[in-house]
């Protein structure tokens, strides 16, 4: 007898119009598992055994106490579909479902702010999706489906309680792909004190069976939550937060008695509709859409602290929590703190996509409050990226240079209470033609020089103090030693000749800045290389933290012949790795288990975790 399977579409609108589809099946037969042989070279041990609850990176069961939970009774896989095949799902639900208005219950008061469809008829690329995900190796073959998919949008603030589902409804297996963002599932144990917590990356299917899925309830948490006790190998996950918006940013604040703080800034891309809220992580900051000017382009800046839980070593022994969170004029695609206070003050800058440069501060009792200075927007000339020149020689009266979406780079003069422009340049351009300029660098032992890299691939050095016929600051060199986009440099603290450069051709570079005609050397990371971080001591300074997009964050260690080797690798975020930075206590940086913040983009995650120094 054919197993049947019912298949349900969650979608979850989170902070900013986000929205998260689950892609649920129901069977109402036997255990997936239990069809297959129990012979141990059965294919099918191999796929319990690397991805159930016991073993999986992505479920926390430090808290289950229930020894009757088999292996196989929960299983979670990441990547079940790609980037482009959630939108289309997103799309073809969203257009239904945008007239409806959002119900306050369901009849069973499992589901809270919701709307609700049950659809047979999709589009041919719809379909060849769903034919897709029927042939993921979690789930069990030759399965009868039901016609209709039934498919609930939940609201920004609506969420699933704990409930345990109906056998004529939801059959004897349950399963679920979350999309476009990431959430938490929690299972509690009816009768007793045993809870497991999934934690659910886009793209990623889970499936409960037999005493999870009989004996516990489940449920989506609501809002922002924490994952815990992540481990991979000797890394070790410490919290992992959603950030309902795309994360793009990590700064950790180097002030003194300020090192707490860790800042994480969003860019999110919201589509404009009418009559809806909708909107849609469809362009990251390396790649905007075609309609983006038809859209507008939001952010925040969340405010994380984290603690040390004994006078011991703080690496082994930190806890992280959410404090605040701050609505930002537009979406956020840098953000750097000055390392020397202005004025008695801890200030941290953001470029934005308005085309501002913008300062906040993190007052006295440790809040992160906008101070109300800002450059004018210009929203043809987006803010990229930032750098202070304080970041080794001290100065009370920094400036900062800004890199644009037009190619330009500009530098402009800081106080607590005003931002004034010294310069500003055509930088790059493409056969005369704007081009995006992703990243400019002051030189950490040089205030009057500045590093550039933009699309057309090329690095150029500048000298701010020189300025050609046009007023221009005037180009020391430039180099083209990159086939991608030059997105990332980083001078190092305790090397004056020392320079690290990213690519989009997934190689970094790195420069003796006495001899610019080529590099020391060039390392291959496998992902486009967003950001680099130099470590801040100098008894580490060998170590070079890389976030590399489609290939998770990397510790990187130079060698003795000047070159980089893989020391450390970090792959639990589920998309674009961009925002990475390195735990500024004191004790953590000289502890031989670091302790770093990182971001990903369109999971919408934000992860602290730590590494051995091998």
């Amino acid at each position: 007898m054919a197993m049947a399977m019912k298949m349900k579409i969650t979608m979850a609108r989170r902070a900013a119009g986000k929205c998260r589809i689950a892609q649920c099946w129901t069977q109402s037969l036997q255990h997936p598992i239990a069809r297959h042989s129990s012979s141990s070279s059965d294919p099918v041990d191999a796929i319990v055994k690397q991805y159930s609850w016991r073993t999986s990176l992505l479920v926390d069961g430090s808290r289950c106490t229930d020894a009757g939970v088999g292996d196989g009774d929960l299983l979670v896989m990441p990547d079940v579909i790609t980037e482009e095949e959630e939108l289309v799902l997103a799309d073809e639900c969203m257009r239904i479902l945008k007239r409806r208005r959002y119900e306050e219950d369901h009849w069973d008061q499992v589901i809270v702010k919701f709307k609700e469809m049950e659809r047979s008829r999709w589009s041919s690329e719809t379909r060849a999706i769903l034919a897709k995900m029927r042939e993921v190796p979690i789930l069990p073959k030759d399965l009868d489906y039901f016609p209709a998919v039934h498919v609930i949008d939940l609201a920004e603030d609506g969420y699933i309680r704990p409930h345990v589902d109906s056998i004529k409804f939801s059959g004897r297996v349950v399963a679920g792909v979350s999309l476009l963002s990431p959430s938490i599932m929690r299972f509690k144990e009816e009768h007793g004190d045993s809870i497991v917590d999934a934690y659910l990356p886009r793209r990623s299917m889970y499936m409960m069976t037999d005493r999870i899925r009989y004996h516990y309830t489940h449920e989506i948490l609501p809002g922002v939550q924490t994952f815990k006790n992540d481990v991979q190998g000797n890394m070790e996950t410490l919290a992992k937060f959603a950030t309902r918006q795309t994360a793009d940013c990590v700064e950790s604040c180097p002030v003194a008695g300020y090192e707490a703080s860790m800042i994480v800034a969003t860019y999110q891309l919201q589509q404009s509709s009418e009559g809806a809220n909708d909107s849609v992580a469809d362009a990251a900051p390396e790649q905007e859409s075609p309609d983006a000017a038809k859209s507008r382009r939001c952010g925040t800046l969340q405010h994380f602290k984290l603690h040390q839980t004994t006078d011991d070593d703080p690496a082994k022994h930190v806890t992280v929590d959410k404090v605040e969170e701050l609505e930002t004029s537009s979406g956020i695609f840098d953000i750097k703190w000055s390392t020397s206070t202005i004025e008695d003050r801890v200030i941290l800058g953001a470029a934005t996509a308005g085309g501002t440069l913008e300062l906040y501060e993190l007052d006295q009792d440790h809040h992160l409050r906008s101070m109300g200075v800002s450059t004018e927007g210009d929203s043809s000339s987006m803010c990229l990226s930032l750098d202070w020149n304080n970041r080794v020689l001290s100065s009370n009266a920094p400036s900062v240079c800004v890199s644009h979406s037009d190619g330009a780079v500009s530098i402009w003069d800081i106080t607590a209470s005003n931002i004034e422009q010294r310069v500003k340049w055509q930088a790059h351009n493409f056969f005369g033609s704007p081009i995006e300029a992703w990243i400019v660098a002051f030189d950490a032992h040089d205030p009057n020089v500045v590093f550039s890299g933009a699309d057309d691939t090329i690095l150029k050095g500048w000298d701010v103090r020189l300025n050609n016929d046009t007023g221009d600051a005037s180009a020391l060199f430039k180099k083209q030693q990159h086939s991608g986009g030059v997105c990332s440099i980083q001078f190092h603290p305790h090397d004056e000749h020392l320079v690290a450069v990213g690519s989009y051709d997934e190689h970094i570079s790195l420069w003796d800045k006495r001899n610019m005609k080529a590099p020391q050397s060039m390392f291959s990371t496998g992902g486009g290389v967003w950001r680099l971080k130099w470590h801040p001591l100098p008894e580490h300074r060998d170590l070079l933290l890389a976030a590399c997009m489609h290939n998770g964050f990397q510790i990187l260690r130079r060698h003795d012949a000047g070159g980089l080797q893989t020391s450390a690798h970090y792959t639990q975020h589920a998309s674009l790795a961009y925002g990475v930075d390195w735990w500024q206590h004191p004790r953590s940086l000289r502890s031989t288990l670091p302790v770093i913040g990182s971001c990903s983009f369109y999971d919408e995650a934000f992860h602290v975790w730590r590494s051995p120094l091998e």
